[in-house]
């Protein structure tokens, strides 16, 4: 009575070692597919990636360029929506192209501008009888607190502490 017991049994262990052997196999063949495909996937990726990088960066300079010889940022209002607009491209693009070549954010890269513009009129002969208020309302700030902090911020100098180390 245990025959037919022990002839089952070691058939049933035979068939789970070869199904056993069969799943090793396609997982293995699964591995260097896998391998395969990520490779292509990645070229493919770092192709694109290039192309995208290329892309955005000639937009960034598009975007520069916009924005200095127009000199949209002594535009008190400017926005992201205004300058999309006036670049023809999309706001939340315009955003995320600024961030990834300038690594500020837009009212950031806009006050640099701002500032950059505020230093040259304030060390510009030609504007000695200008108050340092008008200069920064006409850098393109809204008002002389703005102005104030901003400055500071990113010369580690007030406008009158810059003005007059510029003076010695």
């Amino acid at each position: 009575s245990y025959y037919p017991l022990r002839i089952l049994t070691t058939v049933l262990i035979y068939w789970i070692g070869y199904q056993a052997i069969i799943q090793l196999r396609l997982l293995k063949e699964r591995k260097d597919l896998r391998k395969q495909l990520n490779i292509a996937t990645i070229s493919a990726t770092v192709l694109s990636e290039e192309d995208k990088d290329s892309e955005k960066k000639e937009l960034f300079n598009t975007i520069e360029n916009l924005i200095n010889t127009r000199k949209l940022f002594t535009e008190p209002k400017l926005t992201v929506d205004f300058l999309a607009n006036e670049a023809d491209i999309n706001a939340v693009k315009l955003s995320n192209c600024i961030k990834q070549f300038s690594d500020k954010t837009f009212n950031d890269y806009i006050n640099e501008f701002r500032i950059e513009f505020a230093k040259e009129l304030l060390i510009d002969e030609n504007y000695k009888n200008y108050t340092i208020t008008s200069i920064g309302l006409e850098s393109g700030f809204n008002s002389k607190s703005t102005f104030y902090a901003t400055f500071k911020k990113h010369t580690g100098f007030t406008p009158t502490e810059y003005l007059k180390s510029t003076l010695i």
